[in-house]
């Protein structure tokens, strides 16, 4: 698998897991320690895969990781918990975007 399918697998996880923190306040993290020590295997996996990808460095890992998991957060944000997006998010959220795209052009 490429990166971006290793940052959108892993961000997805990491955005479920925190969707799920979210979603149960309260609930005890030892009491669902079944759901998030998967959670965070796979999520730990998927940031190996992305680091050692043969031509791949250290800094353009994390564009791709962060991209990825700030679209992911900000969609569940709005869609699903409905929560009110600040400006200044959207512009970090952008500039990620543009940071991708300048990313895979400029080469």
């Amino acid at each position: 698998m490429t990166p971006t399918l290793w940052s959108l697998l892993g961000g997805a996880v990491a955005i479920l897991g925190e969707y799920l923190y979210r979603s149960h306040p309260g609930a005890s993290w030892f009491s669902h320690l079944w759901l998030w020590l998967p959670l965070s295997a796979l999520v730990s996996l998927c940031v190996y895969h992305i680091v050692n990808t043969p031509g791949q460095t250290l800094l353009s890992a994390f564009v791709i990781w962060t991209a990825t998991t700030i679209v992911l957060r900000t969609l569940v944000c709005v869609f699903i918990l409905h929560d009110k997006v600040t400006p200044g998010t959207w512009v970090a959220l952008a500039l990620l975007v543009i940071a991708r795209i300048i990313q895979q052009v400029w080469k």
